[in-house]
């Protein structure tokens, strides 16, 4: 289930000018990528059945994303662009995934900015959580 919610979110995330290409990764970047980028850390979700008479099991897949930058008017700048990706002028866009009839996701950024200072040299980042729920046509 996993891999291909990530892919789905991973290419959506890319499409931010910025973060194309490497600078949007899942759970490592590369050493010495230069921000901003994006790390990417999945997680299975909840799995739940909604409807007692019918075979569906409805999946929660859920992703914390760690945005780096220089600043943290930078990382602020980016995080906005991801909000606007994920959730235009409120409301959150549908993602594609494979086999199963996604509904839009959902956006939090529920910490301020972050300064990890040790080790050196000092990493400015934000968090944002989002996910989705979704269906199988089948």
């Amino acid at each position: 289930m996993g891999k291909k919610h990530t892919d789905a979110l991973k290419a959506k995330i890319q499409e931010v000018s910025v973060l194309a290409g490497d600078k949007t990764a899942v759970t490592m970047v590369e050493h010495g990528t230069v921000p901003p980028y994006c790390v990417i850390h999945p997680a299975q979700g909840t799995n739940t059945q909604e409807r007692v008479t019918g075979p569906r099991s409805t999946k929660h897949p859920r992703f914390t994303l760690h945005v780096v930058g220089e600043t943290a008017e930078q990382v602020l700048v980016v995080m906005d662009l991801i909000e606007q990706k994920l959730f235009p002028g409120g409301s959150g866009i549908t993602l594609t995934v494979t086999g199963e009839r996604s509904r839009p996701v959902w956006f939090e950024s529920p910490l301020p900015v972050q300064v990890q200072t040790d080790p050196q040299p000092p990493v400015v980042y934000g968090v944002i959580e989002t996910g989705w729920a979704s269906d199988p046509t089948t």
